[in-house]
């Protein structure tokens, strides 16, 4: 059943969650699927690139990935994301969504878990300090001149060295003999 459809029928008032499929267990792969996928669609992360949730994200994502793995709706790939937040509510304020938690069981709490496991895991992973340094570490190299580079560059000044009199930069002289010395600039 479609997502729409189910709009539709509830507010007509000719729902009833009897005529959902509705899986009292997911398969421990499906499930650890569900989750990964879960977590995608709830994780955030800020401008230093550190990961948060967002918890009113994680209402609606665990909603979305509890209706679509444990009963046979199906979101229409037309139908926008506010049109899929508004039939879970509808779901929630008539008492639909309880029922279908009901009708699914214990093994509803074992997917929140692993799903709030699986947050805290990549939150801890992607926040730690060793982390947050090997990022600064990665941006610092991205920013080192290759080799290629630094050669060019090299090249450049001893071509034309008085282009470079007036940056105040000390040259390197190397007679290629590991023999370095450093020179002021005076034109």
């Amino acid at each position: 059943m479609l997502f729409s459809e189910l709009k539709e029928k509830i507010g007509n008032g000719f729902f009833d969650v009897g005529e959902l499929e509705v899986k009292k267990y997911l398969p421990l792969l499906t499930k650890g699927y569900a989750v990964k996928q879960a977590c995608e669609d709830i994780l955030s992360y800020d401008d230093n690139g550190l990961a948060y949730v967002p918890q009113y994200q994680k209402r609606i994502s665990r909603c979305i990935a509890m209706l679509l793995y444990y009963t046979n709706l199906e979101i229409p790939e037309d139908m926008m994301m506010d049109e899929v937040v508004d039939v879970i509510d509808l779901l929630m304020e008539r008492g639909l969504y309880k029922q279908i938690l009901d009708e699914i069981g214990d093994d509803y709490c074992d997917f929140y878990w692993m799903l709030d496991d699986e947050l805290d895991s990549i939150i801890s992973r992607n926040n730690s300090i060793e982390a947050v340094v090997a990022k600064g570490i990665n941006k610092l190299i991205e920013k080192v001149p290759t080799d290629k580079q630094i050669k060019s560059i090299i090249k450049a000044v001893k071509s034309n060295p008085k282009a470079y009199a007036d940056t105040g930069v000390n040259y390197i002289v190397t007679d290629g003999n590991s023999q370095i010395s450093t020179v002021q600039w005076s034109y």
